[in-house]
């Protein structure tokens, strides 16, 4: 079972965010920014979309960044999130900064999909255990 970060938290993270490194606060889209957060738990014909905690924490970033729910900080948050994520589900993540900020640019940029965010995720594992 996948550990969440409730609704409100999320939010508490991005007014974080936004104090300590800049921009403008806003939530462009509620609604898509709560759908971008429980995308990792689509099913369809009752199975999962995102089986594994890796999946679902993927799905999460992903979404973020690229549904654009934000007036401003997608990127930061969706990345964010990400390590958080992973820090509470015992994934302990080992990566540097500039890593962090590549991949929250290739993901807007088009060039980093739900699986290739999966299998960052897995390569910058402390452990580098593979069955995520």
């Amino acid at each position: 079972m996948m550990k969440t970060i409730p609704y409100e938290k999320v939010l508490e993270i991005y007014k974080r965010l936004i104090r300590e490194s800049g921009g403008v606060y806003g939530i462009r889209d509620e609604g898509l920014l709560r759908a971008s957060l429980e995308s990792a738990f689509q099913t369809f014909d009752g199975i999962e979309l995102y089986p594994t905690v890796v999946d679902k924490i993927a799905a999460v970033c992903y979404n973020v960044i690229k549904n654009h729910p934000l007036i401003d900080g997608n990127k930061r948050l969706g990345i964010t999130l990400m390590a958080v994520l992973c820090e509470i589900n015992d994934i302990p993540l080992e990566c540097s900064d500039q890593e962090i900020v590549e991949l929250g640019v290739a993901i807007a940029e088009g060039r980093y999909d739900r699986k290739q965010i999966k299998s960052w995720i897995i390569e910058h594992t402390k452990r580098g255990v593979k069955n995520y």
